[in-house]
């Protein structure tokens, strides 16, 4: 039985989204990589506030596109006139979300295996076994200590983006399990055209880091209910996602 659970919930395969703007759509991935995702109810403000925020023809950048879902939202609504850029430094992944291109014949997806951060070099991570997200050993989290370590590169976005000859960002969604700060260091030049910035932010200490980086360069920052968000928020509160405009 034992065996059974673990061949059904650790082997990819072709599912259907089954509702949300995504319907219709087919993913390759695994039951354990999120059983939200076939039901098209996986991130439901995520979801929303990329859909109030991306118009067709918008040049979008996938930081931790994980197995693809959000990846797939950005480039439905950017159209075959848009692009996203999908950065995942887990090649398990990588491999995945190129099944669901072909799958669903998609041309406006460019897959890059690697990570982001503030300097180009080698790091250690550790991947997670039952989601398949990567959490690199200077984040600050001690959660995957003990777990298998592998050597990733890590790239400056501004590099990529000057390499791929990028202009006129739009949107950009960062969750990179703790290294948003050192991905917003990497892109010192692409915030000074101020692109939309969706991000998962990971504790605290890296959310007044953050803070302060995006209010210099002259962002407002809100809550994904709309909030303006005016001030440091307290350690007591919960502190999440936020978007900067």
């Amino acid at each position: 039985m034992k065996n059974y659970y673990n061949k059904f919930f650790n082997t990819p395969r072709f599912f259907t989204i089954l509702s949300g703007p995504l319907l219709g759509y087919k993913i390759f991935m695994a039951p354990r990589h999120g059983y939200k995702k076939i039901l098209g109810i996986y991130e439901i403000k995520i979801v929303k506030t990329i859909k109030n925020n991306i118009k067709k023809g918008d040049i979008c950048i996938d930081l931790g596109s994980h197995v693809g879902y959000i990846t797939l939202l950005l480039s439905k609504l950017s159209g075959k006139k848009g692009s996203v850029v999908a950065i995942e430094p887990v090649i398990e992944c990588c491999t995945l979300l190129k099944n669901t291109i072909k799958k669903n014949k998609i041309t406006n997806i460019k897959i890059l295996n690697f990570g982001i951060g503030d300097t180009d070099i080698n790091k250690k991570a550790y991947v997670f076994e039952d989601s398949g997200m990567a959490n690199f050993e200077d984040s600050g989290f001690k959660i995957y200590k003990g777990k298998e370590a592998f050597n990733f590169e890590i790239k400056k976005l501004d590099d990529v983006v000057k390499s791929l000859k990028l202009s006129n960002i739009a949107f950009i969604k960062i969750d990179i399990e703790g290294y948003e700060y050192k991905a917003l260091l990497g892109a010192k030049e692409i915030l000074k055209s101020k692109p939309k910035i969706l991000m998962e932010v990971h504790g605290f200490k890296d959310y007044k880091k953050i803070y302060e980086l995006l209010k210099r360069n002259n962002y407002k920052i809100f809550d994904l209910d709309g909030n303006e968000i005016k001030r440091y928020k307290k350690k007591t509160e919960r502190i999440s996602h936020i978007l900067a405009l």
